[in-house]
């Protein structure tokens, strides 16, 4: 039954001419057990978070390319559990063996359990948590219940030291990343943060030095709990980065974090990490007509990963339309809107915001908060229309795959 599935399902991806989940589906629905058939590879490393999965996959593919290891990956993807089947049904002989040197498969945060109970990888890397949604309140207890119950000893685990909810899944087989304490700690308490609290005991942290958000150094004074420090700590200096000999430069905190886990990665599984240094860090898929447009590589369903792509927004210098919306809002809710800082498109160089979808007043309404009322337009019909006659030269698409596919029909990419 495993060869005459795997058999099918491959040629099903060889037939399609997109790419799809549909022979991951089926596999389930004819083999259950089929994940626990494949035979992995020794550098087998699973990527999951909330952000910054893609970067950190995409870093580690390339580095292990330039060092002649042939990879299977599914960056290109989406980090749902069927996407990491499909990736191995694609890259697996009949048999179920999985056909490269290493195996790089990022995964959904909230979902990486599902794979974890039938696939124990060597390495896990994870690279933050971050509430996805207000509405959302046992996020955090949950994922913590379901990855305890699945992480084996036997994984390497690779976390966050900075963030506390992600250091408190060590196993005792653990490696840390992290960027040295600046001794500045620019938050209030009484902000909307994600980890107020020990995620032992439930007393509150205290911190001495914070970089964004609740990322930093901290500790609980009722435990043992406080942030460990890494073997190989980063240092941010002078806009550059250095991780023991290397010294490179990111275009944000968000992506030395990203290459901090990959380096440890590297260091884990004996590959000279030097080519990091090369690896060029883009926040955005770029489309072009008569016009340049932008679509961000991550995924903007949270608070932090929107705020990250509205200060690179805030920071160019050139004129610029920003389209923010979603065809249906995840489980239609908008109230996780209020806690981005749209302040942020309160520059010179942003000249409209457009809001789109189903939910384009509710977006309104909540940027009326925020920025000049006159740069605010709802839009309901013939959006890349109106965008193509009335927006500047560079336009951010801060919305969902619907209107992505939209500007990929009428633009071609920027190589």
């Amino acid at each position: 039954m495993k060869n005459i599935t795997l058999l099918i399902t491959k040629i099903i991806i060889l037939l399609s001419r997109k790419k799809s989940n549909i022979p991951a589906k089926i596999a389930l629905k004819v083999f259950p057990k089929i994940l626990g058939v494949f035979k992995l590879p020794k550098k087998t490393i699973f990527i999951t978070g909330t952000n910054g999965k893609t970067t950190v996959a995409k870093i580690l593919k390339d580095v292990y390319e330039k060092n002649n290891f042939k990879v299977a990956h599914n960056i290109g993807e989406t980090s749902a559990p069927l996407s990491a089947l499909t990736c191995l049904i694609a890259n697996s002989t009949l048999s179920g063996k999985v056909k490269s040197d290493v195996l790089i498969v990022k995964l959904n945060i909230k979902s990486v359990h599902e794979i974890l109970k039938y696939i124990t990888p060597n390495y896990l890397v994870v690279t933050n948590v971050a509430r996805e949604k207000a509405m959302t309140y046992d996020f955090f207890e949950a994922i913590s219940k379901n990855l305890k119950k699945t992480i084996s000893n036997e994984t390497h685990l690779i976390l966050n030291a900075d963030d506390p909810f992600v250091y408190s899944l060590n196993n005792g087989n653990s490696s840390y990343f992290g960027i040295k304490a600046d001794g500045d700690v620019n938050f209030n308490y009484d902000d909307n943060l994600d980890v107020v609290f020990c995620p032992i005991c439930q007393t509150k942290l205290t911190y001495t030095s914070n970089h964004y958000n609740n990322i930093g150094d901290y500790y609980c004074e009722s435990e043992s709990f406080k942030r460990p420090t890494p073997e190989f700590e980063t240092e941010l200096v002078n806009n550059n980065y250095k991780i023991d000999n290397l010294e490179a430069r990111a275009n944000s905190i968000y992506n030395v974090y990203n290459a901090s886990a990959a380096y440890i990665v590297l260091k884990a599984t004996n590959t000279d990490p030097n080519e990091i240094k090369n690896f060029k860090f883009e926040a955005f898929e770029k489309y072009q007509n008569e016009k340049t447009f932008y679509i961000p590589y991550s995924k903007i369903k949270t608070p932090l990963s929107f705020q990250h792509i509205l200060e690179l927004i805030s920071q160019e210098k050139t004129p610029a339309t920003v389209i923010i919306g979603f065809k249906k809002p995840p489980n239609s809710d908008t109230s996780w809107l209020w806690d981005v800082n749209f302040e942020l498109l309160n520059t010179d160089n942003v000249k409209e915001i457009i809001c789109v979808g189903a939910y384009a007043n509710d977006i309104a309404v909540r940027l009326n908060y925020a920025a000049d009322s006159d740069k605010i337009t709802v839009v309901e019909k013939d959006v890349m229309k109106y965008i193509n006659e009335n927006g500047t030269k560079n336009c951010y698409f801060l919305t969902c795959d619907y209107y992505h596919k939209k500007v990929k029909k009428e633009a071609q990419v920027i190589l």
